[in-house]
């Protein structure tokens, strides 16, 4: 939403069922453009009766890091533009994190992301997380 009022669905996640363990969903979505954006969750459950999550408010502005190439075999580069406590994740599509590495006070640099040559072919995602800002990318 972009005024926190009127909201429009953005995607789905299939639920697990019902089950007695704990399960962890994620969806990645990239805003059309910069700016303050309005989110909620909605959860149906199996009788259809549904109930949303409190509204969180996200600004987002132009790109601050970069991630090349976009199609990698060997490696995968990671851009900083500030120096800054950093996490990596890389993800499968369905939310599975792959590989994750924190790093204490990174500087602003190009970083090798560890992990990636092992991966065989297919949708991933990495999240970059610089002094508490998380930026999702398609790779």
């Amino acid at each position: 939403s972009t005024d926190g009022n009127t909201f429009a669905a953005v995607g789905r996640v299939v639920a697990a069922g019902t089950t007695t363990q704990a399960q962890h969903y994620a969806f990645g979505y990239h805003p059309p453009q910069p700016g303050l954006g309005y989110y909620r969750l909605r959860q149906v459950d199996l009788d259809g009766t549904s109930h949303y999550s409190p509204v969180v408010a996200v600004r987002t502005g132009a790109a601050a890091v970069a991630v090349f190439p976009s199609v990698f075999d060997q490696a995968l580069m990671v851009r900083l533009p500030a120096a800054g406590s950093t996490a990596l994740s890389v993800l499968a599509s369905d939310g599975r994190v792959l590989h994750q590495q924190q790093l204490a006070d990174s500087p602003a640099q190009e970083l090798a992301v560890p992990g990636v040559a092992t991966l065989p072919p297919g949708l991933y995602l990495l999240r970059v997380v610089l002094d508490g800002q998380a930026s999702l990318h398609r790779v």
